[in-house]
């Protein structure tokens, strides 16, 4: 049987590429990991505010 591929975003893959938590002291190092990661995952619009969020409500008509 074929093993299930885990989530590019999940927090096990998550922690096998940031190797440090972010803390009340290690800001700078913790966000050199991780904007690149979120970079290639083109999610970072959604940080700095450039990708508009989706509408809150569905209109169904």
């Amino acid at each position: 049987m074929d093993q299930p591929t885990p989530s590019l975003l999940s927090p096990s893959f998550l922690s096998q590429l940031i190797s440090q938590k972010l803390n009340h002291s290690n800001y700078l190092t913790w966000k050199r990991q991780i904007v690149p990661f979120i970079k290639s995952r083109r999610l970072y619009g959604h940080i700095d505010g450039t990708t508009p969020a989706p509408p809150k409500y569905i209109d169904r008509e």
